[in-house]
């Protein structure tokens, strides 16, 4: 009921609208299939960051983010997972909490707030993994370097910025396969990309960008490249005028 209320208001205020900017091809194709709007007046133009973005380094970053942890994650033999978002259903770090559960000796460590925090609490004291909690500053990504791998597990995105910067940290990355996120991550070129709510297949990818470095420093320097090519902020803005201008000229 809740989502065809939506449905039902995009549709109206779409038929005031001249063009609708969407930020992926997957939520233009889904405003179609739903018939939000005529497809002349969806257009895609993806977010965009700078590239040069400035990141703290890797032993900076970590003993930021090891003064707000217990003693027992300050190993430095052991390897980061991380994340950083919201702590909502759509996110689905569940599926994470369970995946870190098949990947002994690693801290994970996720970077957020929200209404699910609890529950993922509660999950990760049941299975008794190495899962830690931090509070979101407002410049969490900043800390990026910290982490070995990059790891979202979303069952819902549009196209995350947070994505984004962990490209440009060159960070290893697995995502699951769910929104805008296949445009941003080839699988095997860019990053890992595994199914929704597949703990074991999460998992597997970890264990992988963390137990094969040729690999792993290939996909990290194609995915800064994809990142400079086609999201730097400057692609967006550009293609962001051009749907005025043409506004402007019809």
């Amino acid at each position: 009921i809740v989502r065809w209320r939506f449905i039902l208001l995009h549709k109206i205020t779409a038929y005031f609208q001249d063009t609708i900017i969407c930020v992926s091809d997957y939520d233009r194709k889904l405003a179609e299939r739903y018939h939000i709007a005529p497809s002349q007046k969806l257009i895609t133009v993806h977010n965009g960051i700078d590239p040069a973005i400035k990141f703290l380094s890797k032993k900076e970053a970590r003993a930021v983010l090891l003064a707000k942890l217990p003693r027992t994650a300050d190993n430095p033999s052991t390897p980061w997972v991380g994340s950083i978002g919201r702590l909502v259903r759509e996110k689905n770090y569940e599926t994470l909490v369970r995946a870190a559960h098949l990947v002994p000796n690693v801290n994970f460590v996720l970077i957020g707030e929200g209404p699910e925090l609890q529950k993922l609490q509660r999950l990760c004291a049941q299975l008794k993994v190495n899962f830690f909690f931090i509070p979101p500053t407002g410049k969490d990504y900043q800390y990026l370097k910290a982490f070995d791998v990059f790891a979202m597990s979303s069952i819902k995105e549009g196209f995350p910025y947070i994505l984004l910067e962990a490209m440009a940290a060159a960070l290893p990355i697995v995502v699951t396969e769910t929104g805008g996120m296949p445009e941003m991550i080839q699988h095997h070129e860019h990053g890992l990309m595994v199914a929704r709510r597949n703990p074991e297949a999460l998992a597997h990818a970890i264990l992988g960008l963390l137990h094969n470095e040729r690999v792993t420093k290939t996909l990290q320097s194609e995915s800064k490249r994809m990142l400079k090519e086609k999201f730097s902020v400057q692609i967006m803005v550009t293609r962001t005028e051009n749907v005025y201008h043409q506004l402007i000229g019809a």
